[in-house]
């Protein structure tokens, strides 16, 4: 799945996803060290539960009550 249709998937902006996906380690499908670019496994991105860590920006508004 390309980056642009998971993020569609999980909700949020593509930009917000692509480091998510690198902090959680999972990087893009490279069977036998092929590149195609940003192309991830489903499985993998939707079982790292990308989706309910809350944007940096929304935790600083929670914490200042806002």
């Amino acid at each position: 799945m390309t980056l642009r249709g998971l993020a569609v998937e999980l909700g949020m902006p593509w930009q917000a996803l692509r480091p998510k996906l690198a902090a959680a380690g999972i990087e893009p499908f490279s069977p036998d060290g092929q590149d195609y670019g940003a192309v991830f496994e489903r499985n993998v991105a939707t079982a790292a539960d990308l989706a309910s860590t809350k944007p940096r920006s929304q935790q600083n508004k929670e914490k200042d009550g806002e």
